[in-house]
């Protein structure tokens, strides 16, 4: 008897969970601000416990609005879990052994097909992360189905060094869901047009399966697709804004679709999709690069510029599309240094991926790397580490004032004064004249006191 009201209670629990998640589910759909703000952060902190209905959600027939804030809100929930597996992988490793996570070379991605054809084996060391805390991060995007892969599949998300091993290990665990699936083709086939890019990555993939397959692939491919492509001319706002949202998000896939339609909307979209030109970047640029490679290199040049200046973190898309598909080395360099200065943490993984690693060799892409680097490490302290990437630069270029004045700033905060202060001085030596801005600047208070800080100021000083 004690068991069975044990049973019953959790039962009971279990209930006014589900309860609890689809209520956050209808406010999320009401149309209220505050109460769609509220619920969004009830359901990112209920996480893996509200995907399975916010995915029965999205299945359901809605407006086109209540559709894009589902799908949006499940986006964000699946990269922020993709966030914290590669975290906590990350730390997992560095307690088992940092050295052995295995960096795999750019293709052995590029394939998907090959999860369903050969049986990866583990590194060596790759048990021992069984018990540690990255289990319940992956565990929760492996156990809501195929809505996780446009996350999993998602480069720009794995660029960075070692996270490859890491996806292939999800990609392992949804290998078995991907092949039950195929043995109902129609459901499979409702549930990628239904729940659109989310799910339909793997239909961006080539050779899944047998020959039969492939072809169906092509198919719902073409399908999914077309749906949304078809939206771009429906007389509703909201219908063709999910469709920019969606058509955007398939990317290449939808590319065959945009190039048969005889639209100006799917034009425009056309090259949105080529260049990675987002909704908020189109808005902020005013240019949707339409015949960008008949522009002249002057003209394109300036785009790129603007891009990198104005975009922000949607430029990121933009730029590394524009290193992939720029002829000119400036304007390809350009976007490199671009990429660099909107805190793309893993730009230089995607220039050595994309097979443009001699873009790294060039002074000005690597001293901009490292210069972003140090000056972020300065912002949140880590003053060694910020030395460390000014003194790769000062390796490169020895007579970089910029360089000097920001290891000063690194070790007069690190408290190494002496240091800080013969930095100082080289960086005065090589042209550094802003007086100003060095009595005033807050990370050398260290060093104010130090001899050779006062001689190096009264001889500035009579410069003037």
């Amino acid at each position: 008897m004690r068991g069975l009201l044990l049973w019953l209670a959790l039962l009971c629990a279990l209930c006014r969970a589900d309860a609890y998640i689809e209520e956050q589910i209808s406010r999320l759909l009401s149309g209220d601000p505050p109460a769609v703000r509220q619920a969004s952060r009830e359901l990112h902190n209920l996480r893996a416990d509200a995907l399975p209905a916010l995915r029965s959600a999205l299945r359901r027939p809605l407006p086109a609005a209540q559709r894009l804030r589902l799908d949006t809100t499940l986006r964000d929930m699946i990269v922020e879990l993709v966030l914290e597996y590669q975290t906590s992988a990350r730390q997992a490793m560095s307690v088992v052994d940092a050295g052995a996570l295995i960096e795999l070379e750019a293709d052995s991605l590029g394939v998907v097909s090959d999860s369903l054809d050969v049986d990866f084996g583990r590194p060596s060391h790759w048990p021992s992360l069984r018990d540690s805390n990255y289990t319940d991060a992956r565990d929760a995007l492996t156990g809501v189905g195929l809505i996780v892969t446009e996350a999993v599949l998602d480069p720009y998300l794995w660029a960075g060094t070692g996270l490859q091993e890491l996806q292939l290990d999800l990609l392992r665990e949804l290998e078995p869901q991907l092949r039950a699936a195929l043995s109902a083709p129609e459901e499979l086939r409702a549930a990628f047009l239904a729940e659109g890019p989310l799910s339909a990555a793997w239909l961006q993939q080539d050779g899944l399966g047998d020959l039969d397959q492939q072809a169906w692939f092509e198919q719902v491919r073409a399908e999914v697709a077309r749906q949304y492509v078809e939206r771009l001319r429906h007389p509703e706002p909201a219908e063709r804004e999910l469709a920019r949202a969606f058509v955007f998000r398939l990317d290449t896939l939808a590319l065959p679709e945009l190039e048969a339609a005889d639209s100006f909307e799917a034009r425009r979209m056309l090259q949105r999709v080529r260049f990675g030109v987002s909704d908020v970047l189109y808005q902020r640029l005013g240019h949707s690069f339409q015949g960008y490679h008949d522009l002249p290199a002057p003209e394109r040049r300036a785009l790129v510029d603007a891009a990198a200046r104005l975009g922000g973190k949607e430029a990121i898309g933009c730029l590394r599309k524009l290193l992939e598909a720029e002829a000119e080395l400036s304007i390809r360099l350009l976007a490199a240094q671009g990429l660099v200065r909107q805190g793309d943490e893993s730009a230089i993984a995607f220039i050595e991926n994309v097979g443009m690693a001699e873009l790294l060799q060039i002074p000005q892409v690597t001293t901009a790397i490292y210069m972003d680097q140090g000056i972020k490490y300065l912002k949140i302290q880590k003053y060694a580490r910020a030395a460390a990437e000014f003194l790769k630069i000062l390796k490169l270029d020895p007579d970089n004032e910029v360089a000097h004045y920001n290891l000063a700033c690194a070790y007069s905060l690190d408290g190494k004064l002496d240091a800080g202060v013969a930095s100082l001085r080289r960086s005065v030596e090589l042209g550094y004249d802003d007086l100003e801005h060095l009595r005033s600047d807050s990370d050398l208070d260290n060093l104010r006191e130090h001899p050779d800080y006062l001689k190096l100021i009264r001889e500035l000083e009579q410069r003037d």
